[in-house]
């Protein structure tokens, strides 16, 4: 009688940081082997916040609140409006004492443009704490419907070599999976990946549509587009979409 030869699947986490860390976690929580991998690394940056006083402050990922705070520790306005892009940034912020943030329920920047609180701003002053880089969606829009809107870049991404034993564990794996939460998260990644000389994964989980088309022309065939960046959204699409544990 032969044995039944088990599948040994598993998932990269390119995503940087403790959000990373928290991803690959409840990944192997799952009964599935995870590598935190991130293929691009935090810096934080020394700048100085714009001067408000501000109506509204926007933060755009977990990074952005974690490095805001590093800069300058419990400079929020209690008067302000305080909205995060999705979940994650509103957990880190209720970590620091903010539990009044407001978040849309698609997370991303559509999702913050299509709040009723966003829609009319004359006269509103908005500060938009970010990454460097990134669309300009958010600004140009904001800025349309009357805002004085400023950015504070508050961090940098640079390009982090993936551990060696990672790549050792992709080549011992019968099926590899990847997520990602943004394109430049996907293209580091695949730039190394390629210089491996490793095959494209099974599949892709990635955070939007705007993700998946990208990932699509790099030339992946199973992308699950999980509908934001958070880390149970790319979870519960696991769960789902298990043909990588099955």
């Amino acid at each position: 009688m032969m044995n039944k030869v088990v599948a040994k699947p598993l998932i990269f986490v390119c995503r940087p940081g403790p959000v990373g860390e928290q991803l690959a976690e409840a990944i192997v929580a799952l009964g599935i082997q995870a590598k935190h991998s991130p293929s691009l690394k935090i810096e934080v940056l020394s700048t100085t916040r714009p001067e408000g006083p501000y109506d509204h402050y926007i933060f755009i990922s977990p990074p952005a609140v974690l490095a805001s705070f590093e800069n300058e520790p419990a400079w929020l306005a209690t008067n302000a409006s305080v909205f995060a892009v999705g979940s994650g940034t509103a957990r880190e912020l209720a970590k620091l004492g903010y539990a009044d943030v407001r978040i849309p329920t698609t997370f991303n920047s559509e999702g913050l443009l299509s709040m009723p609180e966003l829609q009319t701003l004359s006269e509103s002053n908005v500060l938009i704490i970010k990454g460097e880089g990134g669309r300009r969606l958010l600004q140009e829009t904001l800025l349309a419907r009357g805002a004085s809107c400023r950015d504070w870049c508050v961090y940098t991404r640079s390009k982090a070599e993936i551990d060696s034993h990672h790549w050792q564990a992709f080549k011992a794996a019968d099926q590899v999976a990847v997520t990602c939460a943004s394109i430049e998260t996907l293209d580091a990644f695949e730039s190394q990946r390629k210089a491996q000389n490793l095959p494209i994964p099974k599949q892709i989980y990635v955070a939007s549509e705007r993700i998946a088309d990208h990932a699509q022309t790099v030339g992946y065939t199973d992308i699950i587009q999980v509908g934001g960046a958070a880390n149970e959204l790319f979870i519960a699409a696991i769960k789902q979409h298990h043909s990588i544990i099955s």
